[in-house]
């Protein structure tokens, strides 16, 4: 895979956070409230740009995001990479091989939406909610600070109602984290003259300590408290490249006979080719180890990992993620197996407008 700047690399991630669950509002027409900016311009190496996190370092814009980067106008892969000192947040255009680097974080982000309408991505950075311009960052803000609890709920998501103008907040708030008989959603609403948080409303949704699982159909509490605008949410992304979620998008199925049998799944942008895996079932179908691709009709299988992985086909290349490996992609129409740096982690597709 072509490298792209390397000046900056040094660092380390404090990894990967949570799987989030929840649907993304409105940022179309986003107002950044005055004031709550807090980005500014330091001593780093030259045509860099820095924002302060308040964290152990800073998110630092390096000069080949700053610029007009070339596109190809398809998908683009985002990508996060481990360093001794930073986490590099990378842009791969599969079409162009083209690889930037887009931002150094002092730690990799807990969640980060994009709106290819907007231009823009929005990160959170522990509980500090950033943005900048995408995919070409020229100045990083700082927004606001998440609410205390939300930061201890697995379940949550954060928003700008393009309605009102307001930020707002909901989380999942545990019996056992609240100390009562029911798992409860918190709803919240940031208050710029005030600068901080407005609990607007606590609902029991009469749940204990099931909400993780399933259990009931509790999201239907937020139904018109909320005035959600769908954007590209990396979580979301995520779950779309699960067995499960493929199987979905693609109108696949999977019998249940087939729960630990290898399955052979067949590739849009390649006649014949195929992805050999294993099924597994257990909260939703999983694409389990060994997995393996063969590029055309009658070709020798190429083993690609022994472990549970999750893909997505787009723009004739087939993208990989693994919790224990680095990502990989695939060039179907050139049968050539891209494989991601090491330390690589979280490489999803982003849409642009």
């Amino acid at each position: 895979m072509p490298e792209g700047p390397q000046r900056w690399a040094r660092a380390s991630s404090k990894g990967r956070i949570a799987w989030l669950v929840g649907g993304i509002a409105s940022i179309s027409g986003v107002i950044l409230l005055a004031g709550m900016f807090l980005s500014r311009t330091s001593s780093a190496p030259s045509g860099s740009t820095t924002a302060s996190t308040g964290l152990d370092s800073e998110v630092r814009v390096p000069p080949a995001s700053q610029g007009s980067v070339a596109r190809s106008g398809g998908p683009i892969v985002s990508y996060f990479v481990k360093k001794p000192a930073v986490c590099e947040w990378r842009h791969l255009d599969p079409a162009l091989g083209r690889d930037v680097l887009f931002l150094e974080l002092p730690e990799s982000p807990t969640e980060v939406w994009w709106s290819a309408q907007q231009g823009r991505v929005w990160f959170l950075l522990g509980s500090k909610l950033f943005t900048t311009e995408w995919p070409s960052a020229r100045a990083v803000d700082h927004l606001l600070d998440a609410p205390e609890t939300f930061m201890r709920s697995g379940l949550r998501n954060i928003w700008l109602d393009e309605t009102d103008g307001h930020w707002w907040a909901w989380n999942v708030l545990t019996a056992d984290v609240a100390g009562t008989a029911n798992d409860a959603v918190e709803l919240w609403k940031f208050d710029p003259a005030a600068g901080k948080w407005m609990t607007v409303e606590r609902i029991d949704t009469g749940l204990a300590g099931e909400i993780f699982y399933g259990s009931g159909n509790w999201p239907k509490v937020l139904e018109g408290k909320i005035h959600p605008w769908w954007v590209q949410r990396s979580l979301t992304i995520e779950s779309r490249m699960s067995l499960g979620g493929q199987m979905q998008k693609t109108k696949q199925d999977i019998p249940d006979s087939m729960d630990e049998q290898e399955v052979r799944w067949p590739l849009a942008s390649r006649k014949g080719a195929l992805l050999l895996f294993k099924a597994g079932f257990g909260d939703s179908w999983h694409a389990m180890g060994p997995v393996s691709y063969i590029p055309r009709e009658g070709a020798a299988p190429i083993p690609l990992y022994e472990d549970e992985v999750s893909f997505e086909e787009k723009a004739g290349f087939l993208l990989f993620g693994s919790r224990t490996s680095p990502p990989k992609l695939i060039d179907l129409t050139q049968a050539v197996v891209r494989e991601f740096p090491e330390g690589a982690f979280h490489a999803l597709w982003v849409e642009r407008k």
